[in-house]
């Protein structure tokens, strides 16, 4: 059944804007791997228990990178229990980041917690490549 709610806005904080934080998020990723020519391979996992992790990248030589995207301005120790449970079953080595809103970089638990645009830059940009900023898109 349709919801009939395609004429109203995002609202942040909203459970559509959490899904299209995420998306636009990856898409980014998806982007930025294709114009620096890094062969990078992207995924997402989901348990046999229904766990999800959003993305999961690799990187020719370097371990594999599982990165959880929350539009959260205010990342909690909560918002990394997935990952963190997951090193413990993963046979490889791992690096593990969770991409958010929240503008204070942190680590909880061996997760690099950093707001979005610094991960792209970390992980997924050139020097020369330019991000989009998300009030490009809003405005």
């Amino acid at each position: 059944m349709l919801a009939r709610n395609l004429t109203i806005g995002l609202e942040p904080g909203s459970y559509g804007w959490g899904r299209a934080f995420e998306h636009f998020v990856i898409l980014e990723c998806k982007r930025l791997i294709a114009y620096s020519g890094n062969q990078f391979d992207l995924n997402f996992l989901r348990t046999y228990d229904d766990k999800e992790i959003d993305l999961v990248v690799r990187r020719p030589g370097k371990p594999l990178l599982l990165i959880e995207i929350k539009s959260s301005e205010n990342i909690l120790p909560d918002h990394v229990k997935k990952l963190v449970a997951l090193r413990e079953v993963i046979d490889a080595p791992v690096e593990m980041a969770l991409f958010s809103a929240d503008p204070t970089p942190q680590i909880i638990e061996g997760v690099r917690c950093i707001q979005w645009q610094d991960g792209l830059r970390k992980y997924f940009s050139g020097p020369d490549l330019d991000l989009v900023r998300l009030t490009d898109l809003t405005n």
